[in-house]
């Protein structure tokens, strides 16, 4: 019997059951691109701190604002055009789902890409800190074989 606020054979009244039950499994299978986002770029933070992109050291406030930026890029635009491409592959796929599958994938891969960067740039800095060190060695020597008593006294407060 209807209620009489109820209009006979509206569609409103039909059940959405199997639809809501859809959605909510694609939402749940859907919805790893924010949490990732937050492990991600704590995670690429902590490894461009200890494997710096460029100089010698970044700090880790520096690098997590840094890698907060950079997964930023990936979220606004790289998300969404993967997202697209994705859905060419595979269009039984919703768009919210494809972006949100595209933009986890486009996060891990650039924590990948930030940790071999700063692999390849250590490198550098190590060659860098054994050409520093040898040259405060030969500094050193000749302070204290040739320089003024006022040097050599003042030697170990070099850096």
């Amino acid at each position: 019997m209807a209620r009489d606020d109820e209009i006979p054979g509206d569609p409103a009244d039909e059940p959405v059951e199997p639809l809501w039950r859809s959605r909510l499994r694609w939402r749940l299978r859907g919805a790893t691109m924010w949490p990732a986002f937050v492990v991600l770029t704590v995670l690429g933070g902590v490894l461009v701190h200890l494997r710096p992109l460029a100089g010698d050291e970044t700090a880790l406030m520096s690098a997590l604002l840094l890698c907060g930026f950079f997964n930023l890029v990936v979220v606004a635009v790289g998300a969404p055009l993967g997202g697209r491409l994705l859905r060419r592959l595979r269009p039984e796929l919703p768009r919210d789902v494809a972006t949100d599958r595209a933009g986890t994938g486009l996060l891990a891969g650039l924590v990948v890409v930030l940790a071999g960067i700063g692999a390849l740039h250590h490198g550098t800095v190590v060659e860098e800190e054994e050409d520093f060190a040898a040259q405060a060695a030969a500094v050193r020597q000749f302070v204290a074989t040739q320089a003024p008593e006022v040097y050599r006294r003042n030697l170990d407060r070099a850096d």
